[in-house]
């Protein structure tokens, strides 16, 4: 082995421990490792514990038909069956990185503030609802991004995010 050979692993072996460290939330160790982080390069992830990922969203979409009757709410399915190489390479999940960031943009308007619906967020979110096939009877659909919040009683809230206006079908 080389001098850089070494020099190189040691250095990514002290960021590894480091990375390690800082994902205990209140350690001691924590607070020490940070003081040396002055170019922030650990990352702290929350996903698992102590503090997961407690809720997930979904676009969901409408029909109305002429009569003004609402049909159900039915999910956009953004996550297509992923194939084994989908592990090294995966350009579909590109749909839900890009939900997350119209769930971001839309969260920032207040109720009685409309969003701009010639904004790339909105038209995206239009645009994947207005995809799948609708009901001969229907004449307008309306999205929405919805919640679900899982209690740690094991139960679920289901609220509504963001609603948008109905659009007629083309």
């Amino acid at each position: 082995m080389t001098p850089i050979d070494i020099v190189s692993a040691l250095v990514f072996s002290v960021w590894f421990l480091g990375t390690i460290l800082v994902q205990f939330e209140g350690h001691r160790k924590r607070v020490r490792v940070r003081k040396f982080d002055l170019l922030n390069l650990l990352p702290c992830w929350t996903f698992f514990a102590p503090r997961p990922c407690v809720s997930d969203f979904y676009l969901i979409f409408r029909d109305i038909d002429c009569q003004g009757v609402s049909h159900e709410w039915t999910p956009v399915d953004l996550v297509a069956r992923r194939p084994p190489s989908s592990a090294v390479w995966n350009p579909l999940k590109r749909k839900a990185k890009c939900l997350f960031d119209v769930i971001q943009f839309l969260r920032a308007f207040d109720v009685d503030e409309d969003p701009p619906l010639l904004s790339f967020p909105y038209l995206w979110a239009l645009n994947m609802s207005m995809t799948p096939q609708h009901d001969y009877s229907a004449i307008r659909r309306q999205f929405a991004i919805a919640s679900i919040t899982y209690r740690k009683d094991g139960g679920e809230d289901l609220s509504a995010v963001f609603v948008s206006a109905e659009h007629p079908f083309a």
